[in-house]
């Protein structure tokens, strides 16, 4: 046992300074992704993600129908994040989205779909309404709450 250690030892003996560093850089960072990876998994959904799906299923229960596939809903979701990530949101494409919804059920599906997304230059995730809130202002929000008063949908951002 002695042997291997003296060898491992010697082995950074041998090694300039700058590179030990890097080496515990990446062997810490190397921890730190095995410990989110381990906690992501772990962890049980949010109650976020509870109070989604009670929602929905309350929902289908008074009778509402989805309009869509689920494809729709997250190509919607994914068109949201993306209008984010560029310099220059399209709140127009965002209110596009929007007017194509028909009910709530719609909206919880939307929500559902977006899941969990960081907003451009933040460090911490948000569900949809987190996300618009960090990417758009005010009036914008007041548009699309327009949007879907003039829908008939309940739900507001």
């Amino acid at each position: 046992m002695e042997n291997k250690t003296s060898k491992v030892l010697g082995f950074f003996k041998d090694v300039p300074g700058w590179a030990k560093g890097v080496i515990i850089i990446i062997i810490i960072l190397l921890l730190a992704w095995l410990v989110y990876k381990f906690y992501k998994n772990v962890i049980p959904p949010s109650t976020s993600d509870k109070a989604i799906e009670d929602e929905k299923d309350q929902l289908v229960k008074n009778g509402q129908k989805p309009s869509f596939g689920q494809s729709v809903y997250q190509g919607y979701a994914d068109r949201i994040e993306s209008e984010n990530m560029s310099f220059n949101t399209d709140e127009q494409a965002i209110y596009g989205i929007f007017k194509t919804m028909k009910n709530d059920l719609d909206i919880v599906l939307l929500i559902q779909a977006f899941g969990q997304r960081r907003p451009f230059a933040e460090t911490n995730e948000k569900s949809l309404p987190g996300f618009l809130a960090a990417d758009l202002n005010k009036d914008e929000l007041a548009e699309i709450n327009k949007i879907l008063n003039s829908r008939g949908i309940k739900y507001r951002f």
